[in-house]
């Protein structure tokens, strides 16, 4: 099944982002590069509550696959809190919950928290599609398998 590639969105605060340090999120997109792959994390914040976060990657046929989660967030005092709804890889194979600091200046968006540091830059979509890419999942050697996005 192929699906009209959207960037991933992230979304919510629990002070509704009003702090300085607390930027606000809603209606933001973004991008982080993987190094030494094509490879690109995605993320994106419709509104205050909910956010998407995609890995998109070129594969062995030069198509791009997707893999996909979605959920709610919030925020507070530089921590970002998530829970995945939803997701195109297994259950089992998703942190359904997790917490990381954050930090918003409103080019970048860096999350940090017991994995590593990812350091996002601001995109701003133009509308169009860019195409379509199949969903699925990527498994720890790299290999994508097709999946439509389920509730978790």
């Amino acid at each position: 099944m192929r699906y009209l590639l959207v960037l991933g969105l992230l979304s919510g605060c629990f002070d509704g982002g009003t702090s300085v340090r607390e930027r606000p999120l809603a209606g933001t997109q973004w991008q982080a590069e993987v190094s030494g792959v094509e490879c690109y994390i995605l993320a994106g914040f419709p509104d205050t509550t909910h956010y998407t976060a995609g890995l998109g990657c070129q594969l062995n046929d030069g198509s791009i696959g997707l893999q996909v989660e979605a959920g709610t967030y919030g925020t507070y005092e530089g921590y970002m809190a998530t829970t995945a709804l939803e997701s195109s890889c297994p259950a089992s194979e998703v942190t359904i919950m997790e917490t990381s600091s954050y930090r918003n200046t409103g080019t970048t968006l860096t999350l940090e928290n017991s994995t590593g540091v990812i350091v996002f830059t601001r995109v701003y979509p133009d509308g169009s599609s860019g195409g379509t890419v199949p969903f699925g999942c990527f498994d720890s050697a790299g290999i994508f398998t097709p999946r439509p996005v389920q509730p978790l």
